[in-house]
């Protein structure tokens, strides 16, 4: 090699070189990294946590606020009502009760752990949303988890007629829903079923109904609904679980993104939730997206937030001392590009719970 081939080859080292020390850290998704690293619209990077990405001490926030199921009981092979205490009416058929291999369980006592999210309060302590697995709101009439088990071993739903209650009547069609959850300590979120699906045949109500005996148990133990409510009624229900009664909401108008910009950084995603109320429609989302740069919440991108809409912002931390914090914001409303500055306040456990209890 001549003295000017090696002055090429060397002069290329050189600027092969300079461009690795030079370029900028790899921000790319890795099998250990719970975030994936996007810019949409020319925002700042933006980190999705991932399903493992929950930390210690959100899981112990939502331990410490997640309520005791009720216990109700019934007896397989009649008909029989159970009533919540905030309402809930789940009527069993003859049919209702099978086990783990299909066979329909005709006698003895089924145990029924039941969980009543009716209001946004009570979703947020659950950690549930009216968010659907493809990133839709949904307009709420109510929430459940039921559990069935029989001589300690579970029982699985044949078909069972639910009931929700309701402040008021109402003519707007609900839809039945089933809930996932990726794991134990992340975010119901809701498809609606068909019956292509798992759960079997879906059912819509196109109105309340009232029931004149919805004060007494009618067969089974729990509390009383009331004389006359009015109830969102589904006759064909296929599955326990999560059950949600809700609505597709096609919002018109403009849509946004909203950001919520946190007070520091030790208030992050790795303690930290918030959650969107939508008061007109008693819905609740979960801005399921942080950025390390901007050390704000946002909607991951989605420009989904209907522009005019009045919603009220709770904010929830345990820090890994123990310390909690809690911030309510109502009465805003949603205008294009959205920046909302949060501020924390310590607050006990207690007056977390109860001011989740009366949202």
């Amino acid at each position: 090699m001549n003295r000017t081939q090696n002055i090429v080859f060397l002069t290329a080292i050189f600027a092969m070189l300079s461009l690795v020390a030079c370029r900028k850290p790899n921000n790319s998704r890795t099998t250990n990294d719970p975030y994936v690293p996007v810019n949409p619209n020319g925002q700042p990077p933006v980190n999705y946590p991932g399903s493992g990405a929950a930390s210690a001490t959100l899981k112990s926030l939502f331990n410490d606020l997640r309520s005791t199921p009720q216990t109700l009981t019934t007896t397989a092979g009649i008909n029989s009502t159970v009533y919540g205490t905030k309402g809930t009416r789940i009527t069993f058929y003859p049919n209702s009760f099978k086990d783990a291999s299909g066979n329909i369980i005709t006698s003895g006592t089924i145990v029924i752990k039941l969980t009543e999210m009716l209001t946004p309060g009570a979703m947020i302590a659950e950690k549930a949303t009216t968010q659907t697995t493809t990133n839709a709101m949904l307009s709420s009439g109510g929430q459940v988890k039921i559990e069935a088990s029989k001589d300690g071993q579970p029982v699985y739903a044949n078909k069972y007629s639910i009931s929700f209650k309701q402040p008021t009547a109402s003519t707007q069609p609900m839809d039945l829903y089933f809930g996932d959850r990726n794991n134990a300590d992340s975010i119901v979120l809701w498809r609606p079923i068909d019956t292509a699906s798992t759960g079997g045949t879906g059912t819509t109500a196109t109105g309340t109904t009232t029931d004149s005996t919805a004060g007494g148990g009618g067969g089974g133990t729990g509390g009383g609904g009331g004389s006359t409510p009015p109830y969102y009624v589904f006759d064909s229900c296929t599955d326990f679980n999560y059950i949600n009664c809700d609505r597709f909401m096609s919002l018109a108008g403009p849509k946004t993104n909203i950001y919520f910009v946190m007070p520091d950084t030790s208030f992050n995603n790795y303690n930290t939730i918030v959650y969107v109320v939508y008061t007109a429609i008693n819905s609740v989302y979960r801005p399921s997206s942080y950025s390390m740069l901007s050390n704000s919440f946002d909607l991951g991108g989605s420009y989904i937030a209907p522009v005019g809409y009045n919603i009220n912002v709770i904010t929830l931390c345990k820090k890994t001392n123990g310390t909690y914090y809690f911030s309510e914001q109502n009465g805003l409303t949603i205008t294009n590009a959205m920046s909302i500055n949060v501020t924390m306040t310590e607050k006990t456990l207690d007056y977390i719970k109860t001011r989740l209890g009366e949202l």
